[in-house]
């Protein structure tokens, strides 16, 4: 447990790609790790923010199409 929060934690402030799944609030990063998010298009790859955790996922924000672009 302590092994799984200092990988997940170590991830938080970061951008990663992830691979929108149904119901469209989760996904995987490409290395496996589990995130929540807002709703987005299941079957995307979406860029978000790594913001929070908690014992079994990351909590993640999309980042706006604009900075996705840049």
């Amino acid at each position: 447990a302590r092994r799984r929060a200092a990988w997940l934690g170590g991830m938080i402030g970061s951008t990663q790609s992830v691979l929108i799944e149904r119901p469209g609030d989760r996904g995987h990063t490409p290395n496996f790790a589990d995130i929540r998010c807002d709703a987005l298009t299941v079957g995307s790859i979406q860029e978000v923010s790594i913001t929070g955790m908690t014992e079994t996922h990351l909590i993640a924000t999309a980042r706006p199409a604009l900075e996705q672009a840049l």
